[in-house]
């Protein structure tokens, strides 16, 4: 959040948290006895308006996470 304040300073632009959150909560889903839980987003590809978040949530750094297109 601290490049280039001068573009967005004046704006109430918030850090964006939630993703880390979702991969728990979809993590926490998985069937009892699953020791290291894998997370697959599936996405219509660079097409898809939620793309980025598609992506975002893959990026978060679980490494079980993967993403399929």
């Amino acid at each position: 959040m601290e490049a280039m304040r001068e573009l967005y300073g004046a704006y109430r632009v918030m850090e964006i948290f939630y993703y880390d959150r979702l991969r728990e909560t979809l993590e926490l889903a998985a069937p009892e006895g699953v020791g290291e839980p894998g997370v697959a987003v599936v996405t219509r590809g660079v097409g898809d308006p939620a793309f980025f978040e598609h992506r975002r949530i893959v990026e978060v750094g679980d490494p079980y996470s993967s993403l399929m297109v």
